[in-house]
C-alpha cells in the first residue's frame, strides 16, 4: 500500500492527500474536501480515481509476484 500511495502521490498529490485523510485520518468525504479546500463533488471524483488507481497498482503488483 505504501508503494501504491507513493506512486499516486508522484503524479497526483491532492488525490493522494485525500486518500490519506480518508483512510488514515478517518475523515468523511465532506471533512476531507473541506481540509483540502475542494468541493465535495471534486473529492468524490478524486476518490473514484484513487480507488481505481490503487486497485490497478495492487493487481499489477500481485501479478508480478505470481509470475516470480
Amino acid at each position: 500500500m505504501d508503494r501504491a500511495l507513493t506512486q499516486l502521490e508522484s503524479s497526483h498529490q491532492e488525490i493522494a492527500k485525500l486518500v490519506e485523510l480518508r483512510f488514515f485520518a478517518g475523515l468523511n468525504m465532506e471533512e476531507a474536501a473541506a481540509a483540502l479546500s475542494i468541493s465535495v463533488r471534486t473529492a468524490h471524483r478524486h476518490w473514484t480515481y484513487a480507488k481505481a488507481f490503487l486497485r490497478a497498482f495492487i493487481e499489477d503488483e500481485t501479478d508480478a509476484f505470481d509470475e516470480s
